[in-house]
């Protein structure tokens, strides 16, 4: 199971970078999207059970001697010198396999789309400089920040994964895992899906920062977030009329119920009605 969810989240970050560069490449608009979106849906989840099944009939999962279970041999430090290992002979070259060669692959993938990306937006403001004039002609706006989006993907990608790499490959040339680098695995692999949040909400939060430059960052990110908080009215003075107490309202009906106040919301031929007090 953590070598399913390890390919499904390297292949789905791999498979996402793909589909954003084909709809910017070739302008997929709203409505052709659930046309192309399946395939990128299904593939990672098709590559990810292979890689998970592939290490299962030579029973290449086993304690790796550290915090868990993973593809090595059994019993741990086993070598054709020492002691012969009774599971996973082949754990390291299968490692290499589906563990260090396909994820390499996937990191490949997101840098190559990227800079496809990238590329399809720079030629594309090139095709709109016939329509400009002046310094605006060269404004390359949008190619710019388009290649800082892609980098920080690519960044937030790598952070998790680099750790990860260098595990698997220390543990394929020695056959065995510094405790140090799995406490860096284990921590960075499952921040994926936060540094993704981070990259997707940043352009929204700049935006909202340049159109309300005085406010504070806390309340853009709380807008960008959908977060809305209580509004809390203190301290402030009513601009509404402040009405006359109830016992002074009251004070001319207590006099021997002969004064009475009658106020008429009608007006007749035109003349406004008039408020008449009786004794």
């Amino acid at each position: 199971m953590g070598y399913f969810f390890y390919s499904l989240s390297a292949s789905s970050n791999a498979s996402l970078a793909v589909a954003y560069s084909l709809i910017v490449k070739f302008g997929w608009r709203d409505n052709d999207k659930d046309r192309h979106r399946l395939p990128f849906q299904i593939i990672p989840i098709i590559i990810a059970t292979i890689l998970s099944l592939v290490p299962l009939p030579g029973k290449n999962y086993n304690y790796n001697g550290n915090f868990f279970c993973d593809i090595s041999a059994s019993p741990y430090g086993c070598t054709e010198e020492t002691m012969p290992c009774t599971r996973g002979i082949n754990a390291l070259i299968m490692g290499l396999a589906v563990g260090v060669i396909p994820f390499m692959v996937f990191f490949l993938i997101i840098i190559v789309a990227v800079i496809v990306l990238i590329y399809s937006v720079f030629k594309q403001e090139q095709r709109m400089d016939r329509y400009q004039h002046g310094d605006a002609s060269h404004n390359r706006r949008m190619t710019n920040q388009t290649a800082r989006q892609g980098m920080y993907y690519i960044c937030a990608f790598g952070v998790c994964w680099i750790p990860w790499y260098i595990y698997a490959i220390i543990e394929f040339r020695h056959g065995y895992i510094p405790t140090a680098l799995g406490v860096i695995h284990l921590t960075t692999m499952p921040l994926q899906g936060v540094f993704n949040a981070l990259v997707y909400f940043r352009p929204k939060y700049k935006s909202d920062r340049e159109s309300k430059p005085t406010e504070s960052r806390l309340s853009a990110v709380l807008r960008v977030l959908r977060i809305s908080m209580p509004t809390i009215k203190c301290c402030k003075k009513s601009n509404l009329p402040q009405q006359q107490p109830q016992s002074d309202r009251f004070d001319d009906h207590a006099i021997n119920g002969e004064k009475k106040d009658v106020t008429k919301d009608m007006t007749l031929n035109g003349e406004e009605a008039t408020k008449s007090d009786g004794p």
